[in-house]
């Protein structure tokens, strides 16, 4: 009877092992806490973990990037279109500029219809033959087939009447067919019957 009593106290030895299983629990957190004392940064699993949060943000902007591609068909194409509208900002201020340029060209004011007449050429010919004229008086009779021809050299111009069957009046004189006569600033131009003002810019 007494033998088997022995082993008996045996199973309670088995329950200082399990003692050493909890300081085991804060031996692999100890690691985490060093720190390498030439870089200053932690050693093992939360040195790697450094780096890595870095490169995640860095992507995060580059993600609303590449959505801006595909709506934009084309990169060219969208860049043209920035800079057409680049372009109509900047106009409004040459539009201010242009707007003096644009009149800088001499022309004839028609008075019946308040058309100008650019002369745009260095022989600009008024008649009412659109094929002969740079400038056609339409449905006038009065009006030679050409009735007068503008000379531009530089900044000048210069009037012609081409002999015209009802002449060419200037500030009320009339011209002789083949002589040249300046034009200036709000001078008063007679075609036939058909009137017109000049102006320099």
């Amino acid at each position: 009877g007494p033998a088997p009593q022995g082993p008996t106290p045996t199973p309670a030895p088995q329950q200082a092992p399990q003692g050493p299983v909890v300081p085991q629990a804060p031996k692999p957190q100890e690691p985490e806490k060093k720190f390498d004392p030439m870089t200053g940064k932690p050693l093992g699993g939360p040195a790697p973990q450094g780096p890595t949060p870095t490169p995640a943000p860095q992507q995060a902007p580059q993600g609303p990037v590449a959505p801006q591609a595909p709506q934009q068909p084309g990169p060219q194409k969208s860049t043209d279109d920035m800079f057409s509208i680049d372009d109509l900002m900047k106009m409004e201020d040459p539009e201010k500029s242009e707007a003096p340029a644009e009149p800088a060209k001499p022309h004839f004011v028609r008075e019946k219809t308040g058309e100008k007449i650019f002369i745009d050429k260095e022989e600009f010919k008024i008649g009412k033959s659109k094929v002969h004229s740079d400038y056609s008086i339409e449905n006038n009779s009065a009006i030679s087939r050409v009735h007068v021809i503008v000379i531009k050299r530089d900044e000048d111009c210069f009037l012609k009447d081409n002999d015209s069957t009802n002449g060419t009046y200037v500030d009320g004189d009339r011209l002789e067919p083949g002589r040249e006569v300046q034009l200036k600033e709000n001078m008063e131009i007679k075609f036939g019957d058909e009137d017109f003002v000049f102006h320099e810019k």
